[in-house]
């Protein structure tokens, strides 16, 4: 990889009619991304050999309309969606008949929140490819879950709660990685490193110094556990998993500036750490073996060409020997880098939006009476053909008007819009 000589290639454009999209939590299966939208209750698929994005369901259990879920997983026709703080459940999707099974956080866990007073991601999940389980580590909740996705059963393993104090203004841990049988918890404010072996079942806690540097990454290359940062690093730390032996690789890097978080990726290819920029400029590549570091801005300045702005990219998706990085914004395209060829390119995604337009419209018909009533006991005057806009304003518009305001707060977005309004 000489990610020096990375090329841009331009814009590739489908002109698929409809509006745009934003991506967050999603899975690979075959050629096929399925996601959840950023800034709507919708699932999606994207056909990746032709870029084709079509809508597939509502989460109508929801009771907001965005950033409510941050992984997903693919396992057995299904696809699993990880709640973060706004989303209520797990929801298990069957890809061929859509069907959702919602399986419910275990009602003692309470939501913990930063230093600021906000309540952040939940989980990260850790999860084997191929396996019929995965785990939940708590990023902001106090609960370490394993969910079985046979029995769709969650367990809990309570020592950790027991052993680790969850209070209001720290979060113990920011992430989580799989390192062979184990799963390493990085601690955000602790002095232990949190070490759990899925086959045993037994927790070690491991005296941590580094407590002060507040990494927000972990990730494994070989026998080493990579820690970094989400901001500026000066160095990659590097923690044997053996034997706990620890070694830095300097990046040495003349930050053009500092706007955090600066990245929301971190991915492993090969022997090489890749940073995809969120609000960073720079585009980066760490070779494991070597030390060497190489970063390109041509990226950066070509968004500002095209006025994309910052990329913001925060998701990122394995296409065979291509990273696709989404973002959380509608007018950023996807950048898809080959690493094998060293090529960048970008592709405007527009959804194609006849099935959710069918979708509305099937569900104004099943549901026509009791919207009707529901517009009525607003004080709306609204004419019957109308209703179907209403809806779709209310399943994908995040504005706080006042018409509709009241009726987000213990309502879901099912029982607000469909027959189970009174």
């Amino acid at each position: 990889m000489h990610l020096k000589k990375l090329s841009n290639q331009g814009i590739i454009n489908e002109n698929i009619n409809g509006n745009k999209i934003s991506f967050l939590a999603g899975c690979i299966e075959g050629d096929t991304l399925y996601f959840s939208s950023w800034l709507t209750n919708g699932f999606y698929k994207m056909d990746l050999k032709t870029g084709i994005c079509e809508f597939l369901d509502i989460f109508e259990n929801e009771t907001k309309n965005r950033y409510l879920h941050n992984q997903a997983i693919f396992f057995e026709d299904a696809v699993w969606m990880i709640p973060t703080h706004a989303g209520r459940d797990i929801v298990k999707i069957n890809i061929k008949t859509l069907e959702k099974v919602f399986i419910h956080l275990p009602e003692n866990g309470k939501p913990v929140r930063d230093n600021e007073g906000n309540i952040t991601w939940e989980f990260k999940c850790c999860y084997k490819k191929g396996s019929s389980e995965f785990w939940l580590v708590p990023i902001g909740y106090n609960m370490f879950l394993r969910v079985d996705m046979l029995t769709n059963q969650v367990i809990e393993y309570s020592e950790l709660r027991d052993r680790v104090t969850f209070k209001d203004g720290k979060i113990n841990f920011v992430d989580a990685c799989l390192v062979g049988e184990d799963i390493w918890f990085y601690p955000y404010e602790s002095t232990e490193l949190v070490i759990f072996n899925t086959k045993t079942e037994k927790f070690r806690f491991i005296s941590w110094k580094d407590c002060e540097k507040k990494f927000g990454f972990i990730r494994i290359y070989k026998e080493w556990v990579i820690f970094l940062s989400r901001g500026k690093n000066e160095s990659v730390l590097l923690v044997n998993k053996d034997t706990f032996e620890k070694k830095k690789i300097a990046l040495n890097i003349k930050w053009e500036e500092n706007k955090e978080p600066m990245y929301m990726t971190a991915d492993v290819v090969g022997q090489f750490l890749v940073l995809a920029p969120f609000l960073a400029q720079e585009f980066i590549a760490v070779n494991m073996e070597t030390g060497d570091v190489q970063l390109t801005k041509k990226l950066h300045e070509y968004r500002e060409i095209m006025k994309w702005g910052p990329g913001r990219y925060q998701s990122s998706f394995m296409y065979g020997s291509k990273i696709i990085y989404a973002s959380d914004r509608v007018d950023a395209p996807l950048m898809i880098f080959d690493y094998q060829t060293n090529i960048v390119f970008y592709m405007h995604i527009q959804v194609n939006e006849s099935q959710y337009r069918d979708t509305i419209y099937k569900l104004c018909n099943e549901n026509k009476e009791a919207l009707l009533k529901w517009v009525k006991q607003k004080g709306c005057v609204i004419e019957e053909r109308e209703v179907p806009i209403l809806l779709t304003y209310l399943l994908k518009d995040d504005r706080e008007d006042p018409m509709i305001h009241d009726l987000r707060d213990k309502k879901t977005d099912g029982k607000r819009i469909f027959s189970s309004i009174v």
